[in-house]
């Protein structure tokens, strides 16, 4: 080949880049490094290997499963013995199997970058990921409504109280999920990998340049696939979504892109259903219910709505019945339309719908608790409304509102139906109750409803005095975000990493005070113990009582939880446990709470 040839194929653009953007990309480095260490505050300051909640240690237990050994389960043979019983909240029992008892996703994802970074770096993994959504939701609002409209989208989703404490809390699914949301939406849109390739100019960058207008869209069907597995829960609205974007996508994508996008979606998923397979026995269940087939409709029809499903199914005709028994048919395929109706409203809504309920707690969690956002989306849905109705809103912007609206009444019709006890006080409105990490894509969308209003707002002020009026909103944003996410009590940032450093050290000392094969009886201590020792959930619960005797004869056996007054010790000692053969003895108490043995009597 000519010489001539071979220096033009290995011929590098090189681009000119003005001082004016080379010190806006030094301050943007600068700010994407300050705002991984405010994600990283937990990471950096908590103590390892114990946890505030049993879904985060569950997660890490098997993320640890997944990088050194590539399993997703754990034997335990004295699971016959205890009926079932011998496992931490978040972690479901399948015959001798502990699994996980929630989505797997996370586990095997972070298990995968565990295997090459090792442990130490994995507490760094959620902020890291939710730096880099960031910089793609403010790309994708650029692409979209512009330079400015993006900038100030970012900034706001970068300090949104939910956004910022649930990367803190990084073993959490919500966060990994939604990050992959935007990924997804950011390389199906902007279409960043063929943009770059097509400007490159190196010789392999010209042999793939045919390929070139797939990568973007393939990448994208990977992050929304993956997204999937890590919360399966969230499928069908997502998958609307993603349908719809493909319908208005046709025009823009030509049919094998989509066609790449569809592939790679099904490439992604395809390992959840696997697994579902192989740890619960079905490609369609998952760890909420690995032995229900049926979808419980309790919260539908009251107690007993599964017997009622189960019986009307199991008697579901299977073949044509004859003229003489027609109304006993007509009977049967009612029953049996009722039954999936049933089955149809629990899959959507597993909690049940209650309109009143998910009305307060949306009021309590999403615009009470948040008020410094709902201000600035009250604003900016006004403004979005008086701009349709001047018929001066884009499609563009239309669409975005509409989403927003859609996903924020679906996700609060769904999830603010439940009532979440994740505080011991019923009456705690909190950043750490989980309704927020559920409604964390409502958030990334009013980040950037507010950022394309706020855009316009702006639009005609003086470039200075636009700068500060932006620089001095957002200031006063992040400051009442900092408020909500480190100094609520209880369940700050600070408050938690002070309650971790209690756990820890006892911890330490419970572990020096019992073998290594002891079981201990808890009722919210398991995220503190396991895998370090095995754990039952709770003591006051007629199944535990029912194994103790079996297991404290195999093993030392231990009850950990709040301090026992004398009148409650006695209670134990001579009515519930006198039966069994055993009773409980004091071993040591810390702030409010004691370790006890099962001694025989």
């Amino acid at each position: 080949m000519d010489s001539d040839v071979i220096s033009a194929h290995h011929h590098v653009h090189i681009e000119t880049v003005s001082p004016r953007a080379a010190r806006r990309r030094i301050i943007t480095v600068g700010l994407a490094i300050v705002l991984f260490f405010a994600y990283a505050y937990l990471a950096v300051r908590a103590p390892q290997g114990v946890w505030n909640s049993p879904d985060e240690m569950a997660n890490a237990y098997f993320t640890a499963r997944f990088a050194e050994e590539s399993v997703l389960h754990t034997l335990e043979p004295l699971e016959g013995v205890a009926r079932g019983t011998l496992h931490p909240r978040s972690i479901a029992v399948v015959e001798e199997f502990l699994v996980p008892g929630g989505f797997h996703g996370l586990a095997v994802i972070y298990g995968l970058i565990a295997k090459v970074t090792g442990f130490g770096f994995l507490d760094f993994v959620t902020p890291l990921v939710a730096v880099l959504a960031v910089c793609a939701w403010r790309r994708l609002i650029e692409h979209l409504f512009g330079d400015r409209a993006g900038t100030i989208a970012a900034a706001v989703l970068a300090v949104t109280p939910a956004w910022w404490y649930w990367t803190n809390r990084g073993l959490y699914h919500n966060v990994l999920f939604v990050a992959l949301l935007i990924f997804a939406a950011y390389f199906f849109v902007v279409r960043p990998l063929r943009a770059h390739l097509f400007q490159a100019e190196n010789l392999l960058a010209i042999k793939l340049r045919r390929l070139t207008p797939l990568f973007d869209p393939f990448v994208a069907g990977l992050a929304l696939g993956a997204a999937w597995w890590v919360r399966t829960a969230e499928i069908t609205w997502t998958a609307l979504g993603a349908v719809l974007l493909l319908i208005c996508a046709r025009r823009a994508h030509r049919w094998r892109e989509l066609f790449a996008f569809v592939v790679a979606v099904g490439i992604a998923f395809a390992p959840a259903l696997v697994l579902n397979d192989a740890l619960y026995g079905s490609p369609l269940r998952t760890g909420y219910a690995p032995t229900e087939v049926i979808a419980s409709a309790v919260s539908l029809r009251g107690g007993g709505a599964d017997e009622t499903i189960s019986a009307e199914i199991a008697t579901a005709p299977s073949a044509p019945r004859d003229d003489r028994n027609n109304s006993s048919a007509i009977r049967d395929v009612t029953n049996t339309l009722q039954a999936t109706s049933y089955k149809l409203q629990a899959t959507l809504f597993p909690f049940g719908f209650h309109p009143r309920t998910a009305l307060n707690h949306f009021i309590d969690y999403g615009v009470r608790l948040h008020w410094g956002m709902t201000i600035m989306l009250a604003a900016a849905l006004l403004w979005c409304g008086y701009e349709f109705l001047r018929g001066r809103s884009s499609r563009e912007h239309t669409v975005l509102v509409i989403l927003f609206g859609a996903v924020t009444a679906w996700l609060v019709s769904v999830y603010g139906s439940w009532v979440v006890r994740d505080n011991p006080d019923p009456g705690a409105i909190t950043i750490g109750i989980s309704y927020s990490r559920y409604w964390l894509p409502a958030f990334v969308l009013g980040s950037g409803v507010i950022g394309v209003a706020s855009a316009h707002w702006t639009e005609r002020l003086r470039t200075r005095v636009r700068g500060v009026l932006l620089a001095a909103g957002l200031i006063l944003f992040a400051v009442f975000s900092f408020y909500i996410v480190f100094l609520t009590t209880g369940d700050g940032l600070f408050a938690v990493n002070k309650t971790l450093h209690g756990y820890a050290r006892v911890r330490a000392d419970v572990l020096a005070r019992t073998a290594e094969e002891s079981v201990i009886v808890v009722d919210r201590g398991d995220k503190i113990f396991f895998p370090d020792r095995r754990v039952i959930t709770p003591l006051r619960d007629e199944r535990t009582y029912e194994v103790l005797r079996a297991l404290s004869v195999r093993v030392p056996l231990y009850y950990y939880g709040i301090t026992m007054t004398d009148e409650d010790l006695k209670f134990h000692n001579e009515v519930k446990l006198l039966p069994l053969g055993v009773s409980l003895e004091l071993v040591s108490t810390y702030d409010g709470e004691s370790l006890y043995r099962f001694k025989e009597r």
